[in-house]
């Protein structure tokens, strides 16, 4: 069986290297983080890709962890609700829905529990997983990837797969540089978290002001709570420096009335603060000789559709379908990369169509969040998983969830 490489110890990367696993593939994850990520927000699995969990064995640990919330308000700056709703939530959309909306954290620990229960089942050996580490070169030869790490010495791969996500180091060496795929929507979040100081109770409140735009929700049984701060910005801000972020959000509360002092010791106390651009990855192809990406990296819709995370374990899904699809009937590595790409390319593309019509995707806009809601209802479900492997299709049909990979 293959020796395969994946870059990401994300959710695409994680769900990737279980699959491969289930099949006898030789897999080593690295991750340049020097541990598993905690940073993030709730993520959403909807429509297909609950079928994707629900296959892996892992739905029923999903839902025992998900978020539920009973509705949302929408306040001033100045904290006065302007509306309510007990239907709909802006983090995860529709209330009551089998749709499941998951801590990110919580989602990654669910992924590494079932990697290491499928390498326990298998006879050869684990999953290994490097932590803070990443490449920086890929040599492509006729038997195979010779690659080459900051830290590791060089090794070889059969395949190498990029699972990155938006600034995807395996895109960068093989592709060329992010300009070419990322296209900005004008728009940055920073996420954080910390006490529950609001009083928040299964509740969500979305504040809009004209200077800025906040969503909060509780988690841990509502002992915590969890901060979107959206930033309304036309230029792409590349600079790193993770306090300088802090300042810009700490600028964002105080142009608000609202709650700024339990905004501003919740800032303060985060260890989970992340920031960064609203963008999508739009390429012409996923794979070069020996090298595929999934997803962000590849096809990023942006956070802003809700969709990442179904999308990216859609796509790994379908890649570890057409690989082992392909080595079992004898097929080599490119005819089961462009078999993953003809299939799951439309299912990604639609999902990146979601981004509102605005050039303020913050804003309060009925009209376009009416649209998105209906398009999301269509768009989850999207694509036939039970379409032969080897098949490219597009179907608005929803998998059968008692079939089997």
């Amino acid at each position: 069986m293959s020796k395969v490489l994946i870059s990401g110890c994300g959710v695409a990367g994680l769900a990737l290297a279980a699959l491969l696993r289930r099949h006898g593939s030789t897999v080593t994850v690295i991750e340049r983080s020097p541990q598993p990520r905690s940073t993030g927000v709730a993520v959403d699995i909807r429509g297909v890709a609950l079928t994707v969990a629900q296959r892996m064995g892992i739905i029923d640990e999903l839902e025992r962890l998900r978020t539920r919330l009973r509705g949302m308000s929408n306040v001033d700056g100045a904290g006065v609700e302007q509306w309510r709703s007990e239907e709909y939530v802006f983090s995860s959309g529709q209330v009551g829905s089998e749709d499941i909306e998951i801590l990110r954290e919580d989602l990654s620990a669910v992924l590494r529990a079932n990697l290491d229960q499928v390498d326990a089942s298998r006879a050869d050996a684990a999953t290994e997983l490097v932590f803070g580490d990443w490449i920086t070169g890929l040599d492509e030869q006729a038997d195979g990837v010779r690659v080459t790490f900051e830290h590791m010495a060089p090794r070889e791969f059969d395949l190498v797969i990029g699972a990155d996500g938006l600034y995807s180091d395996v895109r960068r060496l093989v592709f060329g540089p992010h300009e070419k795929y990322l296209h900005h929507l004008n728009a940055y979040i920073a996420t954080f978290g910390g006490v529950n100081r609001f009083d928040l109770q299964d509740w969500e409140l979305w504040v809009q002001d004209p200077a800025s735009t906040y969503v909060l929700y509780p988690t841990r049984d509502n002992s915590e709570v969890r901060v979107i701060v959206g930033i309304a910005s036309p230029e792409l801000i590349e600079d790193r420096d993770v306090e300088l972020h802090r300042q810009m959000v700490a600028e964002r509360i105080d142009m608000v009335s609202w709650q700024t002092e339990a905004m501003h010791a919740t800032l303060a106390e985060s260890s989970d603060f992340y920031f960064g651009a609203m963008a999508q990855v739009r390429m012409e192809n996923w794979s070069s000789g020996r090298v595929v990406l999934v997803g962000d990296a590849a096809s990023s819709p942006s956070p802003l559709t809700g969709q990442g995370t179904s999308v990216a374990l859609v796509q790994a899904y379908v890649l570890a379908q057409e690989l082992t699809s392909a080595e079992d009937s004898g097929a080599d590595h490119r005819s089961a990369f462009e078999r993953y790409e003809s299939r799951v390319r439309d299912f990604a593309e639609q999902n990146q169509t979601l981004i509102p019509d605005s050039s303020n995707p913050f804003e309060d806009d009925e009209d376009n969040t009416n649209r998105l809601k209906q398009e999301l209802e269509r768009i989850k479900n999207a694509f036939d998983l039970d379409a032969p492997a080897g098949e490219a299709t597009r179907s608005t049909a929803e998998a059968d969830s008692s079939a089997q990979l």
